[in-house]
């Protein structure tokens, strides 16, 4: 129902989450006699009684509004587009992007590597098979684990254990790049240690994704705010498009212009820059992760 001439701190609580929307309700202000235009045969008197003057149309009161509620669901909210916390949701997007372009680049690197030595494609085969066997497997277990400790705890180790990982493998492939034919893959513990390097690793990278997705999303969009949640999600599946084409793209190019050792130190050294960054753009949101 509309109140006429009350303001907003006037208006009682609403019994659910409503939306306030001052509206003026008619009220044309009233031109003065002496300014209306007159038609053909009419003259302008020259006194104006009391009587006519208020048998008019009584203006609107100056700075006062009729303000009515409506429901949020009839209206549609007006902030349900908009985040709760916008900044915090930027950090964990730059986060995000950077420890999805590096995933992405090494997922593609090592298989590429390892078939380019003597008998590594059965190798790329058995790890192939592996890796997604251990991320079934031991998902439950890692999901479980994230929900007994903080938020905040989860997602700093998952980002710290994946980078470390990616930078032990990009070491152990340097090795195994530099001694090339002349060791068998299967007979050495470097390729048997690189294997449970990239089995450990996708299943920090599914931490990681799984923490942004079901706690760090929600929490900042609002999980009420079902339009600003979906456009979160949408900007994640965005990232994650791009962060495989750069990183492909990236690595391939880099590949076969500087040759294969100088792009492994180099991706090496991206890796452990990036790591200080990772872990600034979470401790911004810190308060939030509690």
């Amino acid at each position: 129902m509309p109140l006429a001439y009350c303001t907003l701190h006037s208006l009682p609580a609403p019994p659910c989450r409503r939306v306030v929307l001052p509206r003026q309700l008619g009220g044309v202000r009233s031109v003065p006699d002496q300014t209306r235009p007159l038609r053909a045969g009419q003259h302008r008197p020259l006194f104006t009684t009391h009587r006519l003057e208020s048998s008019r149309k009584q203006p609107c009161r100056t700075g006062r509004r009729p303000v009515f509620c409506q429901a949020a669901a009839e209206t549609g909210d007006l902030a349900d587009h908009i985040p709760e916390h916008p900044a915090a949701l930027t950090s964990i997007y730059w986060m995000y992007g950077i420890s999805c372009l590096i995933e992405r680049a090494w997922k593609f690197a090592v298989p590429l590597l390892l078939s380019s030595l003597a008998g590594g494609f059965r190798l790329v085969a058995a790890l192939g098979f592996v890796a997604p066997l251990a991320v079934a497997l031991v998902g439950p277990l890692v999901g479980q684990t994230l929900d007994g400790i903080p938020r905040s705890t989860g997602l700093h180790a998952a980002v710290v254990g994946q980078s470390c990982l990616i930078i032990a493998g990009g070491l152990i492939m340097i090795v195994l790049m530099r001694q090339g034919a002349s060791v068998s893959l299967r007979s050495t513990p470097l390729f048997w240690m690189l294997l449970l390097c990239v089995m450990i690793e996708r299943l920090t990278s599914a931490a990681t994704e799984v923490s942004v997705e079901r706690d760090c999303i929600p929490e900042f969009s609002g999980r009420v705010r079902q339009t600003a949640l979906a456009n979160s999600n949408m900007k994640l599946r965005r990232l994650d498009l791009a962060s495989e084409l750069v990183g492909t793209i990236g690595f391939s190019f880099t590949l076969g212009a500087f040759g294969t050792f100088r792009t492994l130190l180099g991706f090496v050294a991206l890796t452990c820059a990036a790591l200080p960054f990772q872990i600034h753009s979470i401790r911004q949101a810190w308060p939030l992760l509690v």
